[in-house]
């Protein structure tokens, strides 16, 4: 039951348009960290249909951030080019604003092609189910294709054990 509970948000996560709008709801809040991953393109697109809040963007590459605000018509005072290593974060009941300073992560693991490398290298061993793992990326490429075979047929898939 969990799985196919996991399947069916993922799904509407994918797949937007097989959710009933509801518009009694509040837009869900969104920060985006970095817009150089591909699905950033499908959750900003959602902005002007008014699924979600955006409410900030942390990218370092102040060029490409501006160019995705004029693209997605995002206001220059949502984005935070400065310093890739400061966040500040609010609770939604308090004006309080906390800032919070992020270290520098060791080579190779501050970049995803050095870490690929030194992978294929044998320098670096992915524990088991580490983001980065064969396990867990094999558990997501079922997930999506069982996802995309359910928005296609409109039927459940059962994941396999």
């Amino acid at each position: 039951m969990k799985k196919i509970w996991i399947l069916s948000c993922l799904a509407v996560c994918l797949f937007p348009q097989f959710a009933e709008a509801q518009t009694d709801r509040e837009p869900i809040r969104v920060g985006v960290h970095g817009l150089t991953h591909d699905h950033v393109h499908g959750l900003l697109r959602q902005i002007d249909k008014g699924e979600i809040r955006l409410v900030g963007i942390a990218e370092p590459n102040q060029e490409l951030a501006k160019r995705y605000a004029k693209k997605y018509g995002i206001e220059e005072s949502l984005l935070y080019t400065e310093n890739k290593y400061e966040l500040e974060s609010r609770n939604s009941t308090s004006a309080d604003i906390k800032g919070v300073k992020l270290a520098d992560r060791p080579y190779p693991y501050q970049d995803p092609i050095a870490y690929l490398a030194a992978v294929l290298r044998g320098n670096v061993k992915p524990e088991k189910n580490n983001l980065s793992s064969l396990e867990n990326n094999r558990i997501v490429v079922e997930i999506l294709a069982a996802a995309i075979e359910s928005a296609r047929t409109g039927e459940t898939v059962v994941l396999s054990k």
